[in-house]
């Protein structure tokens, strides 16, 4: 069990918009919750296989791949088709390594995810968009991690952050227990694998989606890990699918703290990093 001394402290941002019940009542907004632990702690029993369709990186369950070099040298644990330097079980030991490896001190520190067109996520299994327009949506941390939701720099749509500044934080197996996040979006299924359009479908409550997560190590040596098992800092990362439920959303009183308190939270990022 949590420690039930540990404050449950909410981050998220918003641009542009102050919810209304109204506008709840017209988005597909949905919730869903996920221990960040399972990041690190979830990672497939064995390798993909060629022979197994249910291994591959879209299907195999809680899919995890490390980057030495992002896009350049990386170990994933699933059969990867459209990748010739992928070897398995090698690639698989390999990740397992790097994971169990994590020392005090290490771990992954901050990691995202968005729900776009990128074929990068497509790739992962991943159906789910968010809706391009004005921002609907909060996300949630515990105390000692923050939250918010900014614009994508990377494309259309918006980016989910979730970081900390503290090292005894760091995800890692046997780290710190740190609790439960929450992000509720405008979620669709994007059935035409062409981005959120008003063909998408709702998200459904009470179904299971696949949904993408990422960290990096920028070339400017932006701290998202520590880096251990021999990695590079700059340009190193991490990449990992879990399937989440769909939740209906707090109570319109709730999202609006939410995004109270997010703003206060992404204020006080831009000011500690000027």
């Amino acid at each position: 069990m949590r420690d039930s001394a540990k404050r449950f402290f909410v981050f998220s941002a918003v641009l542009g918009l102050v919810l209304s019940t109204a506008g709840l009542a017209t988005a597909d907004l949905v919730t869903f919750r996920f221990d960040p632990n399972d990041l690190v702690d979830l990672y497939p029993a064995a390798a993909g296989d060629v022979n197994d369709p249910a291994t591959y990186k879209d299907t195999q369950p809680n899919a995890r791949r490390v980057h030495e070099v992002w896009n350049q040298t990386a170990a994933g644990t699933f059969y990867n088709a459209d990748d010739p330097m992928s070897q398995q079980p090698q690639d698989y030991d390999q990740y397992v390594s790097w994971v169990t490896g994590l020392g005090e001190g290490e771990g992954i520190s901050g990691f995202n995810t968005w729900l776009s067109a990128e074929e990068a996520a497509r790739d992962w299994g991943e159906v789910l968009v968010a809706n391009t327009g004005p921002l609907v949506g909060a996300a949630t941390a515990v105390d000692g991690w923050n939250a918010a939701i900014t614009h994508n720099p990377w494309g259309g749509g918006y980016l989910v952050e979730f970081w900390t500044d503290d090292p005894a934080q760091y995800l890692r197996p046997g780290g710190a227990d740190i609790g439960e996040f929450t992000m509720t979006l405008d979620a669709y299924v994007d059935v035409d694998a062409d981005g959120f359009d008003q063909d998408d479908t709702g998200a459904v409550v009470g179904e299971d989606y696949r949904i993408w997560f990422g960290a990096h190590n920028g070339a400017d040596q932006d701290a998202i890990w520590s880096v251990h098992s021999g990695l590079t800092q700059a340009n190193s990362g991490w990449e990992g699918v879990m399937s989440l439920t769909a939740e209906p959303i707090p109570e319109p009183s709730t999202i609006v703290l939410c995004l109270v308190c997010g703003m206060t939270a992404l204020v006080a990022r831009r000011y500690r990093r000027k």
